[in-house]
């Protein structure tokens, strides 16, 4: 009888033994990954933003500038217009003579000269990013991996939100790439 006693009270030691290095399992992973991602936002990278919101490098976010105070009051006392850069979105488009086995993702931000032009720009958004998808299209891997490659794109892209959206260069003084990708 003791025996019988010793043997259930070892079965339940090694059944407890092994709840807990479950219980271990599932919760030192977590504790990592928290520690990890404070020592990332606190120390590393203490810009990480984790709003989850239209964040474009540079610090521009959801379609407004970001300027200090100082560049404020330089343009206000050289009499320039304030500029607004809005996100147009990424577009996906396969480049001519690939066969559909590349791509290029392309994300492209404009520069408005006014608040007026937004409420356009996202009536609009479809269209110009067809015309983004078409002049990709049009590209070969050559022109769109170099440096003036990606100027005359610029340049392109440009004339042709120009000319669809019917408006003047001081209206859009300058396009961007918030990202681009060619795999």
């Amino acid at each position: 009888m003791a025996e019988e006693n010793l043997v259930e009270t070892k079965e339940e030691k090694t059944e407890k033994d092994s709840k807990i290095k479950l219980y271990m399992a599932m919760i030192v992973p977590i504790i990592l990954m928290l520690v990890g991602f404070f020592l990332v936002t606190k120390f590393i990278n203490p810009r990480f933003n984790i709003s989850g919101g239209n964040v474009i490098p540079g610090g521009v976010s959801g379609g407004e500038t970001s300027e200090s105070k100082s560049d404020m009051d330089k343009s206000k006392k050289h009499g320039k217009n304030k500029t607004i850069i809005h996100e147009l979105g990424s577009v996906l488009a396969n480049p001519i003579g690939t066969d559909g086995r590349r791509f290029v993702k392309v994300g492209v931000c404009l520069e408005l000269g006014s608040k007026d032009l937004v409420k356009q720009i996202d009536e609009s958004k479809s269209k110009l990013q067809h015309q983004l998808i078409l002049i990709l299209s049009s590209k070969d891997i050559e022109m769109l991996t170099s440096p003036s490659g990606k100027t005359l794109l610029l340049d392109e892209i440009k004339k042709s939100m120009i000319a669809q959206l019917e408006l003047t260069n001081e209206d859009l003084p300058n396009i961007y790439f918030s990202e681009f990708i060619v795999q």
